[in-house]
């Protein structure tokens, strides 16, 4: 299915995901000063410009991907600012579609792993409010942007998937947004 890269920049994880899933069709979408950077180190992968100040990012009405993936990006955040940012990715699945979080992500009493606690120091310092998240705090923010079936998954190092499908809604919500 299609895959659209929400703050992509120069396409690694797209890239990665293209060579490892067949038939995934990966779109970078970043600045639009990005697009040099992507197209000297991926040119195989597509760029769209947009803007997570934006609403749909910059994309059009009606536009529905089957994967919306947001890697890296909820930890440059206040809380406040990561629930309107999951629920516009979250506005932009197909009936069906899925959202991917790749992230640090802190234990519920927010001092561990070792190395996500200091990453998240990291982050408060560099970005005003940003911040490692917890699980708990990132399922939830799926789950209010109306997502289902949502899913951990958890690999040897510090960065966690968690994943959520848009539920099977009836046609009159999906036509009002279009």
């Amino acid at each position: 299915g299609r895959l659209l890269d929400v703050g992509g920049g120069a396409g690694s994880h797209s890239a990665y995901l293209k060579a490892a899933v067949p038939g995934l069709d990966p779109v970078v979408l970043d600045l639009p000063g990005v697009e040099p950077v992507l197209a000297e180190r991926h040119p195989e992968l597509p760029f769209v410009a947009g803007d997570l100040a934006q609403p749909r990012f910059g994309r059009p009405a009606g536009e529905r991907w089957d994967y919306v993936l947001l890697a890296n990006i909820l930890h440059d955040w206040p809380a406040e600012r990561c629930v309107e940012i999951v629920r516009e990715a979250a506005g932009l699945l197909e009936r069906g579609g899925t959202l991917l979080l790749y992230e640090w992500v802190l234990d519920d009493g927010r001092d561990s792993p070792p190395d996500v606690a200091l990453f998240a120091l990291m982050m408060l310092v560099e970005n005003e409010g940003g911040a490692a998240w917890t699980e708990s705090e990132l399922r939830g923010w799926l789950q209010d942007a109306g997502l289902e079936q949502v899913e951990v998954r958890r690999g040897d190092g510090p960065i966690v998937v968690v994943r959520g499908v848009r539920g099977r809604q009836d046609d009159t919500e999906e036509a009002g947004d279009e």
